[in-house]
């Protein structure tokens, strides 16, 4: 069930801090920037305004020509991050309201992880509709495709660089460049508006994934834009199996380098783990202020006690039933081109609004509140 954010939530202990928060020297400076006359700032505050609203629809309108036959399988190899898990259980509830099957077949965060999770979605009998694939670009699993393209099986990329349509086998590409540059601009946006135009950035990402990359650059073409000589951007580039481990001593060690830090950002939430609490035991928890792009849920309930400054709304279960209408595109042979284009539904969440957000009751963001009658609707499965 769909759910506005309550008046209380709960959050983990683990990110609870201790002593002021730092929304408050943020609500300060966003103040400070009500009658600014630097350029930069002003427009940046244009753009975070746009940014804002609460979404209504799924972004994709285009319906299909019949609803798709049922008895369909659909596979989805799932990496370690936890947000993943919570596309999964998306993917799987729309199979389901189709008549299909689900099967998640788990990444293992080995260099053969995902040729091998791929190869026994390929094994699998009766074989499946689809196979989506999230973050590893298409090199890591070449062979593994072309053989998916040999069987006639569609392979829907998420959150890659890889483009569909140049007939290896990948019919669509969600999350894909353009979404990700657009989240970068707008927690620029926020940052540059927060900081009065003079945000020194840590830039939290994994470059092993291209398409965090695309963040960064968004993130770094618009702040240099809005703010190209009072801000700067220090990288700290890390590697996956360092989330949760590694990562928080490397930002607690940056920010002890370079004390002018004041905006850690991070290209993914998951990254965030165990942040708070190595803060903390080093003095460091009102030191810089937290943003990024696909929050967690513990990073909205962050932005809401004011122990994180903004995040862009990652609709993680929107994404899933977006992977089964590409799927349901390719299975009737429609044209496959909005599956693609089509943005997810997302806002900037700040303090401000944080209030009339719509997540799950898992506290997800899902941003839309009828989006499963939405897709329905264009599935002719209602």
């Amino acid at each position: 069930m769909n759910k506005a954010w309550a008046p209380t939530i709960f959050v983990a202990a683990s990110l609870i801090l201790a002593g002021c928060s730092s929304s408050d020297a943020g609500d300060s400076a966003v103040a400070a920037t009500a009658d600014s006359s630097d350029p930069g700032v002003v427009a940046a505050k244009a753009y975070l305004d746009s940014q804002q609203a609460n979404p209504t629809t799924i972004e994709i309108a285009d319906p299909l020509s019949k609803k798709p036959d049922p008895g369909k399988l659909v596979v989805k190899l799932v990496t370690p991050q936890p947000v993943t898990q919570v596309v999964s259980d998306g993917t799987k509830a729309a199979a389901e309201a189709l008549g299909w099957t689900y099967k998640a077949i788990p990444v293992a965060a080995t260099a053969e992880g995902i040729q091998k999770a791929f190869q026994a979605a390929l094994e699998l009998q009766p074989a499946p509709l689809g196979i989506e694939v999230s973050g590893y670009p298409k090199v890591t699993f070449a062979a593994q495709l072309a053989e998916a393209k040999k069987r006639g099986i569609a392979v829907v990329s998420e959150s890659t660089t890889d483009l569909p349509g140049t007939d290896d086998g990948i019919v669509a590409l969600l999350d894909g460049p353009s979404q990700v540059q657009l989240w970068g601009k707008a927690i620029a946006a926020k940052v540059v508006v927060d900081s009065n135009g003079k945000a020194q950035v840590a830039m939290v990402s994994v470059s092993a994934y291209p398409i965090l990359g695309e963040f960064v650059t968004g993130f770094k073409d618009a702040l240099k834009e809005w703010c190209p000589t009072e801000c700067s951007v220090t990288d700290l580039d890390q590697q996956a199996t360092d989330v949760g481990t590694k990562t928080p001593t490397a930002i607690v060690s940056a920010l002890q380098r370079n004390p002018k830090l004041n905006y850690a950002v991070f290209s993914f939430g998951d990254l965030t783990i165990g942040l708070h609490a190595a803060l903390s035991a080093a003095g460091l928890n009102d030191k810089v202020k937290i943003a990024g792009e696909t929050a967690t849920a513990a990073n909205l309930a962050a932005v809401k006690d004011g122990t994180e400054l903004a995040w862009t709304g990652f609709a993680a279960p929107v994404l899933g039933w977006r992977t089964v209408d590409a799927m349901a595109r390719f299975a009737n042979g429609d044209d496959l081109g909005s599956a693609t284009t089509s943005p997810l539904p997302t806002q900037v969440v700040t303090k401000e609004n944080i209030g009339s957000i719509l997540t799950d009751d898992a506290g997800f963001y899902i941003g839309v509140a009828d989006y499963a009658d939405q897709f329905k609707k264009l599935w002719l499965a209602q």
